[in-house]
């Protein structure tokens, strides 16, 4: 029950913002009561800090992995950016990444 709130949590504040983001919109996203909700979290920022959490083990996890391998610093801050674009890549557009990573190899030259 408990993740079921954090993923409906997860999609009223993409969709709507936190600030916009009511406790009612979230139990109606995930259908249950305002009982249910609480059992599990104190509030609304008690999930918001859950999915900041997990977002920053993903991100960390992905970026250990890309720059262990790096021979120096430039390489560093190159596999650092691709691990960044590739843990974000499916929230954004089509082509976007590649775009932003082409700028900042250049900056880097």
């Amino acid at each position: 029950m408990r993740e079921l709130i954090v993923a409906a949590a997860a999609t009223v504040y993409a969709s709507h913002g936190f600030s916009a983001s009511s406790v009612e919109r979230i139990i109606s996203a995930a259908k249950v009561s305002s009982p249910t909700f609480y059992k599990h979290f104190k509030d609304r920022r008690e999930i918001l800090d859950i999915i900041i959490a997990r977002a920053d083990d993903s991100l960390r996890e992905i970026a250990t992995d890309m720059t262990v391998d790096a021979e120096n610093l430039e390489g560093f801050v190159e596999a650092t950016i691709d691990a960044y674009f590739e843990w974000g890549a499916p929230q954004l557009p089509a082509g976007f990444t590649d775009s932003i990573r082409l700028h900042f190899r250049r900056r880097l030259s």
